[in-house]
């Protein structure tokens, strides 16, 4: 699968209710109901991103040394 279709279908999953449930924390329900600049799906979208730009860079590093 493409890293494309990878992040497009985790964006639609991370827009789907099932995983607003799922990321809701017991005691706080009402966590993710603001609009927020930093949603949780922008959120995880960074942390993947900033992820496959590390494996990258050390890619670049191995290759150089």
């Amino acid at each position: 699968m493409p890293l494309s279709d990878l992040f497009a279908t985790l964006t639609q999953y991370l827009h789907t209710q099932v995983f607003r449930d799922l990321a809701r924390h017991a005691e706080y329900p009402a966590a993710f109901t603001r609009q927020r600049k930093l949603t949780p799906p922008t959120l995880s979208g960074t942390r993947w991103r900033k992820a496959h730009q590390d494996r990258y860079l050390e890619k670049q590093l191995a290759t150089e040394l």
